[in-house]
């Protein structure tokens, strides 16, 4: 079994993989001064392929976003070939984290060291993972910590809420009623340092009480909105908890009730559940959870808390996979032009700046291959696995889309 930091990385990166690329009409491979001449295929005769990037006229600098690229037409078939570029971005991945802190996360002692240290350590080590550029991250802790002794000092009773009654952590109005005002706002990774999500978070667990329907009532529309004001990326909350709803009234505990506030923003917002307990009987609960958010319960075994750390790493990394989209909208053509789907290439820069032509391959049987997601209507261009891997892991890497010369084969680029 894989460790718990690795398997919640696995989890974080599923979740941030889905992170979508958009396009940009931006020419940053020409000559930024003005003539912008250049780009794919300003090479010597033959196939027009093996040009330069970016070179520009003889003599000119290298091109800026603000310059336009290459000749206003295709040069014909047959000669030296100049292509107009468009670069893609990737699109952003938004990730709403809800972090269980109620009591049995650190008590007794022996379960502090095989669940909250893990799951804690798994989640710095994701929020400072240079990989999680593109992603924009909050976090929502639960309980509440409005109850008597508040801060981690909560002791005995995380405060009945008044002499007996229901404790006021199952109140919607104790958690965030914003994205500004989670325990964490929403932040860009790679963050310089985890003490920015770490000092929200209590060195040990105090609170009785597994409040999850009254937290997801407070979350769900800040994420739904969230998801609807960010629609060029993809939004998902992640749910990491060791058990089933408790301590509040039986309809807040009751896990049906719980769903159906998950199952409410599921066509908008996914929720991806981590169970974490040795106790299988303890996750049992969520698995309705994650169904109701349309994924796949992730059960974490605390036996061991390297591999717990591992594990949980390695979930939450599988997460941002999730998130990362592999196909790229085609770019409209340069003014002046229409688009001829024969007359499309693509290319990948990474972040290192080496440039490498792609392949186009129908069947998606080339390690460096590309194609339309569709024979007869295609709108968008989709990278074959292989290809996608490598944009995946180089968060610096960007794709290229050419028009005007002749489409690269599989067999042009091997």
């Amino acid at each position: 079994m894989r460790s718990f930091r690795s398997t919640l990385a696995a989890g974080l990166a599923l979740v941030s993989t889905a992170l979508a690329c958009g396009t940009s009409s931006d020419g940053g491979a020409g000559d930024g001064a003005n003539t912008g001449t250049g780009n794919i295929g300003g090479g010597d005769g033959g196939t027009g392929t093996s040009g330069n990037i970016g070179d520009g006229t003889s003599g000119g600098t290298s091109g800026t976003s603000g310059g336009t690229s290459g000749d206003p037409s295709p040069v014909p078939d047959g000669g030296a070939c100049a292509a107009d570029s468009a670069d893609t971005q990737r699109k952003p991945a938004y990730l709403f984290f809800i972090l269980d802190q109620s009591l049995s996360m650190s008590f007794p002692e022996a379960e502090r060291a095989k669940r909250w240290v893990p799951i804690t350590e798994a989640l710095k080590a994701f929020v400072t993972d240079p990989l999680s550029k593109g992603i924009t991250a909050g976090l929502e802790l639960f309980p509440s910590q409005s109850d008597g002794g508040g801060g981690g000092g909560g002791g005995g009773g995380g405060g009945g809420g008044g002499g007996g009654g229901t404790p006021s952590f199952c109140d919607v109005s104790t958690y965030a009623s914003s994205a500004e005002t989670l325990d964490v706002p929403m932040t860009a990774l790679p963050v310089t340092s985890s003490t920015t999500f770490s000092s929200k978070w209590p060195a040990t667990t105090t609170i009785p009480g597994t409040p999850t329907r009254a937290v997801f009532k407070a979350m769900g529309p800040i994420v739904k909105k969230w998801a609807e004001d960010h629609a060029d990326g993809k939004t998902a909350i992640v749910l990491l908890t060791d058990g089933y709803p408790q301590g509040c009234t039986a309809a807040d505990d009751n896990i049906t009730n719980v769903a159906a506030e998950v199952a409410a923003i599921k066509d908008v917002v996914p929720t991806y559940v981590i169970g974490v307990s040795d106790v299988k009987s303890n996750l049992d609960d969520l698995e309705a959870l994650s169904t109701a958010g349309g994924t796949t319960l992730t059960r974490v075994d605390t036996s061991d808390p390297v591999q717990t750390q591992k594990e949980f790493l390695d979930r939450i990394n599988e997460i941002r996979k999730s998130t990362f989209s592999c196909d790229v909208a085609i770019p409209p053509p340069p003014a002046g032009q229409t688009l001829d789907l024969s007359k499309v290439n693509v290319h990948f820069t990474t972040g290192k700046g080496v440039v490498e032509p792609l392949g186009y391959d129908a069947a998606c049987a080339n390690t460096k291959g590309w194609r339309f997601d569709s024979t007869t209507d295609p709108k968008k261009i989709e990278l074959c696995a292989a290809t996608c891997t490598a944009f995946e892991l180089d968060p610096e890497g960007k794709l290229g889309v050419e028009f005007g010369c002749a489409r690269r084969s599989v067999d042009d680029v091997k």
